[in-house]
């Protein structure tokens, strides 16, 4: 950065005052403002520098020289002035001066440092300027630095500057007054700390995140409210009402109405109102009391201390009240809205305009975004309330209106009570983490060592105080065998704050008891690690792992002394019983000596007894296709039969059967019945023809196999007389004369003696007719559609159609004299038609031989 000030002769004054920049990364310039200083600020002698100025005047040339320069802040920043010693303006826009390690009027110099001052000024004769340079992202190993100015950076050393001017478009009539040097040796050590390069690079034995260099203030960087006097404690004055021309509290104007401000230090008795005169007592914070009617409110509004940009995340609150219910009078809920506005901050005493004082009359509200609303449902009298809202803006917002939203439907008069109003930049808050370093199993072989992972947050891992290099993510993986003794840490860091977290605590891991149950013979021993024992008990042994684990034994130890058992068996003849290796099948005294688990003998003295088994046999016998339950099984067939029990002693007892089958007679007989008549055997009642089977109980006890076939005559339906008579004459059947034309049923009894239904469908000869009922099974000639006429007649069309028209039977072109074959007998394809309702369509010629049509429908049975 670059300062001017008036030349003064003889006098080198450095200005400490100057501002510094921390953050840089490469060496850094920064030029200052243009304007001439009229006295040169103190180096902390308080020797003002003010006076003895003198000013190079009539100079023909142009010459720039070397004035000084001087550490500040410990070696960390270099400050060095030039000056313009001739009397030509130095009017370049750019300066440019070079650091050398060695004289570059003299030595072939290597730059240590070149750098390009960005003037844009003009440095008049007389006037000097100062540039700084950080010192701390400059690298050399010299004690000693050369500088030139005004080289352009480009001439090659040793400098020539009697045959080699720098090409600069300010040549000097002397160049040798620009050489200086500096001497590092003030410095002997670098002052600041660099961070995660595991070098203690100021040398005060602190390295990285261990040196406070390193440290971060989190608290710095905490979120401000934006919202300036937010819980309006500030004020200038005391005003119980807030307008559009006056307003007390600090930051804040009214926009339309008279908001009530109530401050703490502002209430004293006479001014208390009804708003706070239930609570006075409690009365610990200042709050501001907005109140609406129909379609009015008032309202007020600040600008924030920053804008909110679009895009980033805010939290907005408020703090509210209402105030005594008998204040508020509403027929429904109603809400208070923190508007949000673009534009910038205007003059709130005439956003209405001057003919309006209402808020509500205006559209500023439909061009505002909402940061929050809250309704008096949700709120208490005379007792404050916290609401909080996340809010990211659309676009940028610079100030804000606070109005209870316009009550167009007259729901009544209220007021809200506003505490505090404060909006937070989520960005911003404050740097925390509160984690300490996991620990995995000490007694693994690599340990796991971990804080939580963040993709916001970077991570950088210390040994002893020491940066592992290349330890930089959330968590690693240590050897347990010698690393765990070291100090482990990890500092956590991102752009708003670090934290370095340790060290990490390794503790020692006793592994659970491991249980042992043992048994020695009476006078041995066990040894249980340095233990030797000799009796039953619980004793414990701790035994330390390589890693440094505690391992616990619990040993349940008891004494087995010798064990003579004696044992009582007993077998049925035949049987065997198994002891000491061998099979025995007789009674007697026998003995054993056995070592158990723990290799100590145990006697065992068998006394074993032979049991004698039983049998018995008997005869019976069974009905064929009958069982016979025996021995828990259903026998079909005969034969002999045996099943093995237990008698009184446990031993078998042998139970044989002889099974013998007794034959079933079987009769045989065939009835015939008439259809409605019905033939009862026994408890059974048959009416239907078939073949019948029925077990009857005969004299040996056996059942008797009856079979029945019946036959059910059925009643002969169908078969139809058809006849004809002529006009006077009668018709004799089955007994009876019949002389008028119609259908007659009768019941004639047929040769077996059951009923048969004969129908008689006499008709009289009067011109043509066609019956309406044929039987395809008739045997007395009714099996044919027949056209009947008193005279030969010519038929031209004889059709059949069934119930869904199609056409069965067709015939043409004949004479009802010509025979049977050319009538329909009640077949289709070859087929017995089923039976039903069928339509005929006949057409035909008189005596006449005038054409006509005969259509009717007939039944076939």
């Amino acid at each position: 950065m670059i300062r001017k000030f008036i030349y003064v002769l003889g006098l080198s004054c450095v200005l400490s005052s100057l501002p510094i920049g921390s953050d840089s990364i490469l060496l850094q310039n920064e030029t200052l403002s243009n304007q001439t200083l009229r006295g040169i600020e103190s180096d902390g002698n308080s020797e003002n520098c003010e006076a003895e100025t003198q000013t190079f005047t009539n100079q023909a040339t142009a010459n720039l020289s070397f004035d000084s320069y001087e550490f500040l802040l410990d070696c960390s920043i270099l400050s060095i002035t030039f000056c313009n010693t001739g009397s030509v303006a130095y009017d370049n826009s750019i300066f440019f001066t070079t650091l050398y390690d060695v004289n570059p009027l003299v030595d072939v110099a290597q730059q240590a440092y070149p750098f390009t001052i960005d003037l844009n000024e003009v440095i008049e004769p007389g006037e000097c300027f100062e540039t700084r340079l950080f010192k701390i992202d400059v690298v050399w190993e010299e004690e000693m630095l050369y500088g030139f100015i005004n080289d352009n950076n480009t001439i090659p050393t040793p400098l020539d500057l009697v045959n080699y001017n720098p090409p600069s478009g300010f040549v000097e009539v002397d160049y040798l007054d620009n050489l200086f040097m500096m001497d590092f040796t003030v410095c002997d050590h670098p002052i600041v700390e660099i961070c995660n390069n595991a070098i203690d690079d100021d040398g005060d034995g602190l390295t990285d995140a261990f040196d406070p260099e390193c440290q971060c203030n989190n608290e710095a960087k905490s979120s401000e409210n934006q919202v300036p006097n937010g819980d309006f404690e500030e004020h200038s004055g005391c005003c119980s009402e807030i307008s559009q021309n006056a307003s007390c509290v600090n930051d804040w104007e009214g926009i339309g109405g008279t908001a009530d401000y109530y401050g703490v230090d502002c209430i004293i008795g006479s001014t208390i109102t009804d708003i706070e005169e239930a609570n006075v007592t409690n009365f610990d914070q200042s709050f501001i009391s907005i109140g609406t009617s129909e379609n009015f409110s008032e309202t007020m509004g600040t600008c924030l201390l920053s804008p909110m940009h679009a895009g980033e995340e805010f939290k907005v609150s408020i703090s509210a009240s209402l105030p005594h219910d008998f204040l508020v009078n509403l027929t429904s809920a109603i809400e208070l809205t923190v508007y949000g506005f673009t534009d910038l901050c205007p003059d709130f005493s005439s956003i209405l305009g001057s003919s309006s004082n209402n808020f509500c009359s205006t559209t500023l509200s439909e061009n505002a975004e909402k940061l929050i609303t809250i309704s008096s449902d949700d709120l208490l009298n005379m007792e404050f309330t916290v609401f909080e809202s996340a809010f990211t803006p659309s676009k940028d917002i610079n100030y804000i209106v606070l109005s209870i939203d316009c009550n167009d439907d007259n729901k009544g008069s209220a007021f809200f009570q506003i505490a505090e109003i404060g909006i937070y930049d989520m960005g911003k808050d404050s740097w925390y983490f509160d984690d300490t370093i996991s620990v995995s199993s000490t007694c693994e072989k690599s340990i796991i060592l971990s804080v939580p992972f963040s993709d916001t947050l970077n991570y950088q891992w210390y040994q002893d105080s020491m940066p592992w290099i290349g330890k930089e993510s959330s968590s690693i993986v240590i050897n347990n065998t010698n690393d765990h003794f070291s100090d482990f840490r990890v500092f956590v860091y991102n752009e708003n704050g670090c934290k370095l977290v340790g060290p990490a605590i390794f503790e020692t891991i006793v592994i659970p008891p491991t249980l042992v149950n043992a048994s020695i013979c009476a006078g041995s021993e066990y040894v249980l690690g340095d233990q030797i024992l000799t009796s039953a008990g619980l004793y414990y042994e701790t035994l330390e792992s390589q890693l440094g684990c505690d391992s616990l034994i619990e040993l349940t130890l008891e004494i087995s002394n010798q064990i003579i058992e004696n044992i009582s068996r007993s077998i049925c003849a035949g049987e065997t019983f198994s002891f000491n290796q061998m099979e025995l099948n007789q009674s007697g005294i026998y003995s054993d000596t056995i070592s158990n688990s723990v290799g100590c003998d145990s006697i065992y003295i068998l006394d074993l007894e032979v049991l004698e088994g039983s049998a018995y046999a008997f005869q019976d016998s069974f009905c064929a296709g009958e069982s016979y339950p025996f021995s828990g099984e259903e026998i079909l067939s005969p034969g002999v039969y045996s099943h093995t029990l237990s008698n009184d002693v446990g031993c078998d007892s042998i139970i044989t059967l002889t099974l013998t089958e007794k034959a079933i007679p079987q009769m045989y007989f065939n009835k015939e019945i008439c259809d409605g008549e019905e033939i009862k055997i026994g408890s059974q009642i048959y009416s239907e023809s078939g073949n019948y089977s029925m077990m009857l109980k005969a004299e040996n006890g056996c059942d008797t196999l009856l079979t029945l076939s019946l036959h059910v005559q059925e009643m002969i339906i169908g078969d139809t007389i058809i006849a004809q008579i002529r006009e006077g004459e009668s018709y004799h059947f089955n007994g009876e004369d019949f002389d008028e034309e119609g259908f007659y049923e009768m019941i004639i009894p047929s040769h077996s003696g059951c009923d048969s239904l004969v129908n008689l469908d006499l008709r009289i000869n009067r011109d043509v007719y066609v019956p309406n009922v044929i039987s395809t099974a008739s045997t007395l000639g009714n099996d044919h559609l027949i056209v009947y006429s008193t005279s030969d007649l010519v038929i031209r069309n004889y059709r059949i159609f069934d119930r869904w028209g199609n056409i069965i039977f067709t015939s043409q072109n004949f004479r009802t004299s010509d025979g049977m074959d050319h009538f329909w007998n009640g077949h289709s394809d070859g087929q017995v038609t089923a039976k039903g309702v069928y339509i005929y369509y006949i057409e035909y010629e008189d005596v006449d031989a005038n054409p006509k049509i005969l259509t009717g429908s007939v039944t076939v049975i």
